[in-house]
């Protein structure tokens, strides 16, 4: 999580707003190397018409997610459709051999997961 000197790097999860202030929960496609901003490809967004697309964000916009190494049935089953649609075949892969071998979280009460913020 967070890149040199607390950067988001490429494949972090991150919430932040637009230069027009339109709330995105996304990864980061891409830093710019000599600029502050940063890409994110939105999957969510008070703005729909944003969803899918990539977006330049200011770093100082942008909040990192903490990480986790487990992942709901859910989470791992909107993973792999994102897996499916960027045409990520080793990422597909080792998401499909995860949950063969049951390595998934049963969501249960308590349980933070991303999945919380496609409800609000």
């Amino acid at each position: 999580m967070g890149g040199r000197y607390g950067r988001p790097q490429v494949g972090d999860w991150v919430k932040g707003r637009t230069m027009i202030g339109e709330l995105v929960h996304g990864y980061v496609e891409l830093e710019e190397v000599y600029h502050t901003f940063i890409k994110v490809r939105v999957l969510l967004s008070d703005n729909k018409k944003l969803i899918g697309k990539i977006v330049r964000i200011d770093e100082k916009d942008i909040q990192v997610y903490a990480t986790t190494k487990q992942w709901t049935k859910e989470e791992m089953a909107n993973l792999i459709d994102l897996a499916l649609s960027t045409r990520d075949r080793e990422w597909f892969d080792k998401l499909s051999s995860k949950v063969k071998k049951g390595e998934v979280l049963d969501t249960g009460k308590g349980q933070e997961s991303f999945s919380r913020y496609a409800n609000k």
